[in-house]
């Protein structure tokens, strides 16, 4: 795909007792190897939560489905301490990693990796377990606007 794509979310386990966890939208992830199974993900340097995911162990990118347009423009545009408020989310089962109730697909990491990439740092992740909606419609953004696969 080329241009701007928001289909997204991303989590870390960073979930101390006094802290909600840590999530944003991102623009896009994608398959890195097979073997081991690894994604990758990139954050802005200039992304308010950027510590806590390089501190994080663990992080589940959450797919989120056609009708969950609002919790995408939360997790992008809304003060981060206020992001869980309203959103509905139990600890991955293999990570801890929060994974968002009605996401269409989820996969839960280990970190693998954190390198340099220009004005993002690169996170490489090792997939440590995953699960998918059957006949789910996926959320996208593009080119400045959500879009719907027909």
């Amino acid at each position: 795909m080329s241009g701007p794509v928001r289909d997204r979310g991303c989590c870390s386990d960073d979930h101390r007792a006094e802290r909600a966890p840590v999530g944003l939208t991102i623009n896009s992830f994608t398959s890195v190897s097979l073997e081991p199974p690894l994604i990758l993900f990139s954050l802005d340097r200039a992304t308010s939560c950027l510590a806590d995911f390089e501190a994080a162990e663990h992080y589940a990118v959450n797919v989120l489905s056609a009708d969950q347009q609002a919790i995408s423009d939360t997790f992008a545009r809304v003060d981060p301490a206020l992001r869980w408020r309203d959103t509905a989310w139990s600890a991955g089962t293999a990570s801890g990693a929060p994974v968002l109730d009605g996401a269409i697909a989820r996969f839960e990491c280990a970190r693998y990796a954190i390198h340099d990439g220009g004005d993002h740092r690169l996170f490489l992740a090792r997939v440590t377990a995953a699960a998918h909606a059957e006949n789910a419609v996926p959320l996208l953004y593009f080119n400045g606007g959500y879009r719907f696969l027909n």
